[in-house]
């Protein structure tokens, strides 16, 4: 009887089962590796902004818009994006407050929202565990400066 060369069913479809675990477990680490990447983009975009507003409320003491007497001011990112201090090319939501306290130390807080990830009532001491899946409902129930609920 002649010999035969080549691969039988079962070893081909061996070869496919262990490919396919192989490609379920670099695909989950691809989709973590990619998860983690947005949350550091939009922690950094987060942080941009509250590098803005902390110009903005530097340039209104100067103008003596933010002082003791008047120590609470509300910025909306639309507000610091029409004033050239913040792109927003993501279309992000949300508010700053600036805080000055008696000892005249500036405090800044930042709501933001955006397609996936949303920051709540966070300073510029934000962590990557600060930065929350977005849910628009509880993004909208949040008490943001210069909102009424």
């Amino acid at each position: 009887m002649k010999s035969q060369k080549g691969f039988t069913l079962v070893e081909l479809l061996a070869v496919i089962v262990v490919l396919a675990i192989l490609m379920l477990v670099a695909g989950a680490s691809v989709n973590g590796a990619l998860d983690t990447a947005r949350k550091r983009s939009y922690r950094n975009d987060f942080l941009g902004l509250m590098d803005a507003a902390r110009i903005k409320a530097n340039l209104d003491m100067m103008d003596n818009k933010l002082t003791l007497k008047n120590p609470t001011e509300c910025i909306t990112i639309e507000d610091l994006v029409n004033e050239d201090h913040f792109k927003n090319p993501n279309h992000y939501e949300g508010s700053v407050q600036f805080s000055l306290d008696t000892n005249r130390k500036l405090t800044i807080t930042g709501w933001m929202a955006g397609d996936l990830f949303m920051v709540v009532n966070k300073t510029e001491t934000l962590t990557e565990g600060d930065v929350e899946s977005y849910s628009a409902n509880e993004f909208n129930s949040v008490k943001k400066c210069g909102s009424a609920s």
